[in-house]
């Protein structure tokens, strides 16, 4: 009979700029994540609506630091910034990077299947029902 036990909860360390940040693998940073997604649809929605471009980058570098802060912990975008110029196209390879590595985690994560049935009992129990 297999049995199942609980795996310790992980942490990923992100790492941006010379600047590491370990962010527990829980329920919670999923639904960041998830919550990221759902709040760059409103993001896009915003700058739709924007005509004046200063106004735009205000919305869009607002979304992006939030985010950021959000998944990293606060002040995580100043640390990641400190030396640097906020540009767009930064942020959006930050976010890109966040959900990617945590998708990558959760895949390797699962890729260990021994905690599933064997597939060996579920023919035999065919067999024995013939």
């Amino acid at each position: 009979m297999g049995s199942f036990s609980f795996k310790k909860t992980d942490d990923i360390i992100f790492e941006i700029n010379g600047e590491k940040f370990k962010v527990p693998y829980t329920q919670e940073l999923l639904l960041k994540i998830e919550m990221l997604r759902k709040k760059a649809g409103k993001c896009v929605r915003k700058v739709e609506k924007t005509s004046n471009e200063q106004e735009l980058l205000e919305v869009v570098r607002g979304f992006y630091q939030g985010s950021i802060d959000d998944i990293l912990g606060k002040g995580a975008f100043d640390k990641i910034f400190e030396d640097r110029m906020v540009n767009l196209v930064d942020l959006q390879d930050i976010i890109f990077y966040l959900a990617y590595e945590t998708e990558a985690y959760n895949n390797r994560r699962y890729a260990d299947a021994r905690y599933m049935p064997q597939k060996s009992r579920n023919k035999k129990n065919k067999k024995k029902r013939k």
